[in-house]
């Protein structure tokens, strides 16, 4: 009996101390589910505040007074783009640039150049052009013209995926911890 009478007093004396470990313990996972929170919000908010502009495009080519074709895409402001459209067994392509031509976005000027099947039709050309309004431009002889609306937006930026992980090798399939 003094055997279980010297556990049971042991556990006596430390079970006050593990209810304050306990206590202790608790207090700080409150604090980090508390930092966790103003973390997230933090996150939350940065995410909210990155973003980019870019600008929405909708062209429409025509030849000899015939739609060829419609091209609708989003394109970044001050990146050269280039865009084609296969119709009717040839290549049609348009090279387009727009940066804002004032601070608020409402016009544009756009750069653009336009190729038939590698031969080039229109020549470089930058235009000024009014956010959502049709914009028609047309190449020497007027054969051909091409129509654009631009829409500037913001858009979020994406987080980058995360990197695949690399699977460990094991040698030795005996080892229970796998060389590690």
């Amino acid at each position: 009996m003094s055997t279980l009478a010297a556990v049971t007093a042991a556990l006596l004396t430390t079970a006050p101390a593990s209810s304050s470990r306990a206590a202790e313990t608790d207090t700080t996972v409150e604090t980090e589910t508390e930092t966790e929170t103003e973390t997230e919000t933090e996150t939350e908010t940065e995410t909210e505040t990155q973003t980019r502009e870019v600008v929405d495009l909708e062209l429409k080519i025509a030849s000899r007074g015939r739609a060829v074709g419609q091209i609708a895409s989003v394109v970044e402001l001050d990146q050269a783009t280039s865009l084609t459209l296969d119709v009717g067994g040839h290549q049609h392509a348009v090279d387009i640039q727009v940066h804002k031509a004032d601070a608020e976005g409402r016009k544009l000027a756009v750069t653009l150049g336009y190729q038939l099947d590698g031969k080039s039709v229109l020549q470089s050309m930058t235009v000024e052009a009014a956010a959502k309004k049709a914009k028609v431009v047309r190449s020497d002889g007027g054969k051909v013209a091409l129509s654009f609306k631009l829409a500037p937006k913001m858009v979020p930026v994406e987080p980058l995926p995360p990197a695949p992980r690399s699977r460990l090798e094991v040698e030795d399939t005996n080892d229970p911890l796998g060389g590690l």
